[in-house]
């Protein structure tokens, strides 16, 4: 097992769980600027 598999994973996991986030800071900027 390779570790920089390991930190991948990890990665895309982490990006999984930013990415409502990440929506919902884009929803509140668009109703800010509208």
């Amino acid at each position: 097992m390779r570790p920089s598999f390991d930190a991948d994973n990890e990665f895309i996991t982490l990006l999984h769980c930013l990415d409502p986030v990440r929506i919902e800071l884009n929803w509140l900027e668009n109703e800010v600027r509208a």
